[in-house]
């Protein structure tokens, strides 16, 4: 969810400092909020390689999105949505699962494509957790030196 929330407004992205900022985020007329988990704000690290890929995806996107991550369709959807709670005077009523509603079965979908078997409990959170576990575990690399 983190993730899918965060929007090309050069506030999220840090390329300068290379980071990854992850905040709450009040709704607007034009962008849904976006509430952490914790509520507290972070600061996550960003590798040369990710900042690599973002700018790659940053000049692909197109300017339909301001979202880093949402593809148009998916876009076009939640806006939708979250212009029906603004214009209700619900905003307080939204969730932030409205913005990430799919992103399971979008996943298991590519999986299966990719020839990944998506039987067992297979998530996008699973990705999270073996991009630090499996290095350290199995290579006995230290999770430091993974933000390189």
């Amino acid at each position: 969810g983190e993730a899918i929330n965060m929007l090309w407004d050069g506030q999220n992205i840090d390329f300068e400092r290379s980071i990854i900022n992850i905040k709450n985020r009040r709704g607007t007329k034009n962008i849904p909020p976006f509430n952490i988990k914790d509520y507290e704000d972070r600061t996550v690290p960003m590798p040369k390689w990710v900042a690599h890929l973002l700018v790659e995806l940053q000049i692909e996107s197109k300017e339909h999105c301001s979202f880093v991550f949402l593809a148009k369709d998916r876009y076009l959807k939640v806006i939708e949505k979250w212009n029906y709670f603004w214009q209700q005077g619900k905003s307080n009523q939204w969730r932030n699962r409205f913005l990430t509603n799919n992103v399971l079965r979008e996943f298991k979908k590519h999986c299966r494509a990719a020839g990944i078997n998506t039987t067992e409990k297979l998530t996008v959170h699973c990705l999270r957790k073996s991009y630090a576990c499996n290095p350290a575990d199995f290579a006995k690399v230290p999770i430091h030196t993974l933000l390189n």
